[in-house]
């Protein structure tokens, strides 16, 4: 406790004055997140370091796992509400446009769910790590994304697109993929390496996020914003290449962004 003290003491010291301008204007203006990330409780996780942003850009939810449960599971009054109330402010009412779900690397929830069922009946925990069952279930058949890594890690990714997956079943967020207006995104952080990840669909693995990757993924959004029912937000990357190979909207979009690039090079 000293220590955190002291770092409120050094906070007051050395940071008070640089930030004070900036809190200011998020009183006077309120708060307009760029993102609900949704984490890992775990300690080693700093949201706003791995993604360089300032107080205001993130509005974060925080657990054991980064688990949503299942919206069925929630209606039925058999979990907790309070993932879903933060879902439903997010998107209601701060109007948020994307939601981010990261695990992590070494993800000691995880080695857990692989355990899940030997916790006492009863247990807290073992309600609440349930919710990764079916990215276990993946694992357990095979499944994985990446077989270079180590079965936690493994485990740690299915997991961030199981609770996609369970994001896409809550009203608010169907309605708002419905209308556009939000984006979901998986990321993952590999400690060991500092380095961040992001799920891309096409190539149905996460990859590191760097300026290629990035310029990729902004094009990829264009490009399905200009087709109706076709979002960012596919599940898998067989889904993802059903609709690019079949539809036809698609494919124009891309033709034509295609052709207006080559033009601008000649110009």
């Amino acid at each position: 406790m000293e220590k955190i003290l002291k770092g409120v003491v050094r906070f007051h010291e050395t940071v008070t004055e640089e930030v004070r301008p900036m809190f200011a204007r998020l009183v006077k203006e309120g708060q307009s997140p760029r993102a609900l990330f949704i984490t890992c409780a775990d300690s080693r996780i700093v949201p706003n370091q791995i993604t360089t942003t300032d107080p205001g850009d993130l509005f974060l939810l925080r657990n054991i796992g980064n688990l949503v449960p299942p919206y069925s599971v929630v209606s039925a009054g058999q979990a907790g509400s309070s993932v879903a109330a933060a879902v439903e402010y997010a998107l209601e009412y701060l109007k948020i446009p994307n939601i981010i779900v990261c695990g992590h690397s070494d993800c000691g929830a995880m080695n857990a769910v692989r355990n899940f069922k030997k916790l006492p009946e009863g247990s807290h925990l073992r309600t609440w790590l349930s919710y990764a069952e079916q990215a276990l279930s993946r694992l357990l058949e095979g499944k994985v994304l990446d077989d270079t890594l180590s079965t936690q890690n493994q485990l740690a990714q299915l997991n961030v697109l199981q609770q996609i997956a369970h994001l896409r079943e809550y009203p608010i967020v169907q309605q708002k993929l419905q209308e556009g207006k939000v984006d979901l995104y998986a990321m993952f952080l590999d400690i060991l390496n500092a380095e961040v990840q992001i799920y891309h669909p096409g190539r149905n693995r996460f990859v590191r996020v760097d300026p290629p990757v990035v310029e990729e993924l902004a094009y990829l959004r264009r490009v399905f914003a200009s087709v109706p029912g076709v979002r960012m937000n596919l599940p898998d990357t067989e889904a993802f290449q059903l609709q690019i190979g079949h539809s036809n909207g698609v494919q124009a979009v891309v033709e034509e962004n295609r052709k207006a690039a080559v033009s601008g090079n000649k110009k």
